[in-house]
């Protein structure tokens, strides 16, 4: 579960901008309730779910997209990255000292009951600073402080044990000493970042090409599927069903015609597509039964669907893989392809105790307005561009309102940040000359 996530000179947010799951003091549990971990500093419950809400070209997807950098640094700085290679880098560009400033990134989560804080500062060709700090009785932790090249001045806490140093002389500048420890198979941090890996699910493409085909999903759990079928029910007029058909023979097949080419780069999707089946098990489509006007019932591939089922079908998958292992959820434009009906259902998925058992999250962005009678105040953030080009993140919770059912109102109105001001575009256009 995550608590708080922070970062700066990443993108348009040049200055320190924190994305808090930790509720606040606000009397909305007419919509719905928090999370409530036995945390002593989460006093007020932690939230199920974020909405970015804003212009275009506001920062909304840049807020997604530095939660993703930051897992991906994680997760990949070792594996991923040549000695030689730079660090993935993105500083605010807009003015001349941020372009040349590291960016900052930082976590804190919760892992088996216990509390962590973790970050690191990097910038083109190495990871400046990194820490991570842990609360398993009430009392901070400091596991170690990386800081500076040289390896004997990072300091490691007497509660991180194992070959710490050993570990720190095999991590590379570009390379965070939490990725390399857990290459190297150190159980304490090995942990910690299998955590994060399986904490996060990321947003997947939405494509008319390869959806609706996965190998385990929750869609094909029995006890899940009134609850599939209804909301693919209502996303087409006349869906009726679905049903899982394997595509093994299918792949299997074309694994064997690639083979057949002289081409290289077709025999090594070949090899890909053999790996995938013996590291993911059998692959899976589902068709859905859609019934005419002489009630004769016809299965239609995904390609035959429209892109707002194929969206659906995708969401589900992913949405349910977070609830069933509670996961944190990024989203950008989850009103995509999607009626702001369904999005509600989604929404109230994370919201319901009965469907999120195990505190799954959902980060996600949206223009659509009407999804913010489902939300609580400080579960909205609003984002802005200002004068000189930076982005800054207000929660709604800090504006003052007669009641939580006047956020869409006062947002539509202009009386809180991120509205796009566009000013009168007729205005703008030059006029149409009728030549005679």
């Amino acid at each position: 579960m995550f608590l708080r996530f922070a970062f700066k000179n990443h993108g348009s947010f040049r200055d320190a901008t924190e994305v808090s799951f930790l509720a606040t003091r606000v009397k909305d549990e007419d919509v719905h309730v928090p999370i409530k971990p036995d945390l002593p500093h989460a006093k007020f419950g932690v939230l199920p779910l974020l909405a970015l809400y804003g212009g275009n070209a506001s920062g909304k997807t840049t807020v997604i997209k530095a939660f993703q950098r930051m897992v991906s640094h994680i997760l990949n700085s070792q594996t991923h990255l040549s000695p030689t290679d730079e660090i993935p880098y993105h500083p605010f560009k807009l003015d001349d000292q941020s372009r040349e400033s590291p960016s900052q990134f930082e976590c804190e989560f919760v892992v088996d009951g216990t509390r962590y804080l973790y970050g690191f500062v990097c910038s083109t060709h190495i990871f400046e600073e990194e820490w991570l700090y842990a609360w398993p009785t009430g009392s901070q932790q400091v596991w170690f402080q990386r800081k500076g090249k040289l390896r004997e001045d990072w300091y490691f806490g007497p509660s991180l044990k194992g070959d710490r140093k050993r570990i720190a002389q095999q991590t590379r500048d570009n390379a965070l000493y939490l990725s390399t420890a857990a290459q190297m198979n150190h159980e304490q941090l090995g942990a910690i970042y299998k955590a994060i890996n399986n904490l996060t699910i990321f947003d997947l493409p939405v494509s008319s090409h390869k959806p609706m085909m996965f190998s385990e999903s929750p869609l094909f759990e029995e006890r899940r599927r009134p609850e599939v079928q209804r909301l693919i029910c209502a996303a087409d007029v006349g869906v009726k069903d679905f049903r899982v058909k394997s595509q093994r023979v299918v792949v299997e097949k074309l694994i064997e015609h690639f083979r057949d080419s002289d081409d290289k780069e077709i025999n090594e999707m070949a090899d890909d597509l053999q790996s995938s089946l013996e590291k993911n098990g059998d692959p899976k489509r589902i068709e859905l039964l859609h019934f005419g006007a002489h009630g004769t019932g016809t299965w239609l591939e995904p390609e035959e669907e429209s892109s707002g089922t194929v969206s659906l079908i995708n969401r589900l998958h992913q949405i349910l893989s977070a609830l069933s292992i509670g996961a944190l959820t990024l989203i950008d434009e989850i009103d995509r392809s999607l009626h702001p009906v369904l999005c509600a259902e989604l929404i109230k998925l994370y919201t319901n105790p009965r469907s999120n058992p195990k505190g799954a999250q959902l980060l996600f962005s949206t223009h659509d307005v009407s999804l913010m009678g489902h939300l609580r105040r400080d579960e909205v953030l609003l984002s802005e561009k200002n004068a000189d080009g930076s982005s800054q993140l207000v929660p709604m919770s800090q504006y003052k309102l007669l009641r939580r059912d006047d956020m869409a109102k006062v947002y539509m109105e202009g009386r809180v940040g991120g509205l796009p001001q566009t000013g009168n575009l007729g205005m703008m256009l030059s006029p149409v000359v009728e030549v005679e």
